[in-house]
């Protein structure tokens, strides 16, 4: 029997006073119900032939869920789930939300196996209750309205982080994030950019689409392989000299007079660079085609 049960009657209780979308929901988890059917009306469900109720054997999978995903992005309808439907669900690691969806994370962050978690396009602004979700590895936050990320400086076993377009001007608390290999920070407020030294594992940074002057600071992660910085207000690429290691460079539409340094990264694998003057997005091979290595005689250039 399930643990916090006593019989299939409870069981079946517990299913029946679930709000109608988190039925739905847990089915399309244990693979009772195809996604595109969670925004569905239940005539809809039964004139295609599902039943959102688990047989009896069908239960025990739904308590040993370990991925909810739902997304609403084309739906126009306004969710609110309440977690605390699922709190028995304790063997949850990946959490994927997209959308019209409410949620209130001072719930969320009693969800402690949660490793993984997706909140994209809603709304959020206060975020600080997730700073005591400390197994966490994989938080992804694009498109909501975050501009203060100081409380989650407590989550050190991240590993993956994004603010893709949020409102975020002040970076320096991530530099106690020091597990992080991958952060995404396109379009947000940043015109600072900070020692971010304690980030020694950190190999994709993504800063494009901000308001950044000044990369010198960049000169402290030299580890890193995969660098974005293009659309910022960047004069000077000298500090690319220092990162040796970079194999995927984007830098196009800055305010650079001068043609950047390429020719001593030579691990650069692919290079964006474009502006008014010239388009250049080459694949770059050291080893196998040393003639595709950028050139500064060539026209345009």
């Amino acid at each position: 029997m399930i643990e916090g049960f006593s019989d299939i009657v409870e069981i079946r209780d517990w299913w029946d006073n679930l709000p109608f979308v988190w039925r739905k929901i847990l089915c399309v988890s244990i693979g009772k119900l195809p996604a595109r059917y969670v925004t569905s009306s239940t005539v809809e469900l039964y004139r295609n032939g599902f039943s959102i109720l688990p047989k009896a054997d069908e239960f025990a999978k739904v308590f040993d869920i370990e991925r909810i995903e739902f997304s609403c992005k084309f739906s126009e309808e306004h969710f609110v789930l309440d977690l605390s439907n699922i709190f028995l669900l304790n063997k949850l690691k990946f959490l994927i939300l997209e959308g019209d969806i409410e949620i209130d994370l001072v719930k969320l962050s009693g969800f402690k196996s949660i490793e993984h978690l997706v909140l994209n396009k809603m709304s959020l602004n206060d975020i600080s209750p997730l700073s005591t979700m400390t197994n966490l590895q994989h938080l992804d936050l694009r498109f909501n309205d975050i501009s203060v990320i100081t409380p989650l400086s407590s989550l050190k076993k991240l590993r993956f982080l994004s603010f893709w377009s949020n409102q975020i001007k002040d970076i320096r608390s991530l530099n106690d994030l020091t597990n992080l290999e991958r952060l995404n920070l396109c379009k947000n407020e940043i015109v600072e950019l900070p020692v971010l030294n304690n980030l020694r594992k950190l190999k994709d940074l993504d800063l494009s689409n901000n308001e950044i002057r000044d990369i010198m600071n960049l000169k402290c992660i030299p580890q890193v392989e995969n660098l974005f910085i293009s659309d910022n207000q960047i004069s000077d690429f000298t500090t690319l000299k220092t990162l040796p290691n970079l194999k995927n460079l984007s830098l196009s539409h800055n305010k650079n007079s001068e043609f950047p340094p390429f020719n001593d990264l030579k691990k650069l694998q692919l290079l964006q660079y474009w502006d008014e003057r010239f388009v250049l997005e080459l694949k770059l091979y050291e080893e196998t085609h040393p003639e595709c290595w950028v050139n500064p005689e060539l026209p345009g250039f």
